[in-house]
C-alpha cells in the first residue's frame, strides 16, 4: 500500500472496521475501503487534513500522551498555513508539554518566525526573539 507515492508511515482502521487509512512520509493520506481496497479519498496536503478535521468538530486542543498540542506540533514542524487554521478555531497557543515547550518555543527553535508571530501579541514576541538570539527581520 502506499499513500500518494510515498512510503506509508502510519496505518489506522475506521472503528467500524470499513475504512482504512495510510499516512506516507510526505504528508498524504489515503483513505481505502477495507474490504475491497477502493480508494475512497486521496488528502495531498496537511492544511487540507487539518481542514478536515477542524470542519468535523476536531477538538483543536487535544493533547498527546507528553501533553503537547497540534499548534505544538505544527509549530514544530513548520506548517504555517495549518497553524493558522488552528487559531482561527480557537487553538489556545499558551499551554505547555511535560517537557516545558509552548507553540512558541518550538516556532523559535526551529526558526519558524511566522508561526511564532502569530501564537504571541507583537511585543512579546520581540522580547523571544531577543532573548533566544533571532533575527526578526
Amino acid at each position: 500500500v502506499l499513500a500518494l507515492g510515498g512510503s506509508v508511515r502510519s496505518l489506522a482502521w475506521s472503528p467500524d472496521g470499513l475504512l482504512l487509512a495510510a499516512a506516507s512520509q510526505s504528508g498524504g493520506v489515503t483513505i481505502y475501503d477495507a474490504t475491497t481496497g477502493a480508494v475512497k479519498h486521496a488528502l495531498a496536503g496537511h492544511a487540507e487534513i487539518a481542514r478536515l478535521l477542524i470542519d468535523r468538530g476536531a477538538d483543536v486542543d487535544v493533547r498527546t500522551p507528553n501533553d503537547s498540542t497540534a499548534l505544538m506540533m505544527t509549530a514544530r514542524e513548520g506548517h504555517e498555513t495549518v497553524a493558522r487554521q488552528l487559531i482561527e478555531a480557537g487553538a489556545d497557543p499558551r499551554p505547555v508539554n511535560d517537557w516545558g515547550d509552548s507553540a512558541l518555543t518550538w516556532a523559535m527553535r526551529y526558526k519558524h518566525l511566522g508561526i511564532a508571530k502569530m501564537v504571541v501579541p507583537p511585543a512579546e514576541f520581540a522580547q523571544a526573539s531577543a532573548s533566544a538570539g533571532t533575527n526578526t527581520r
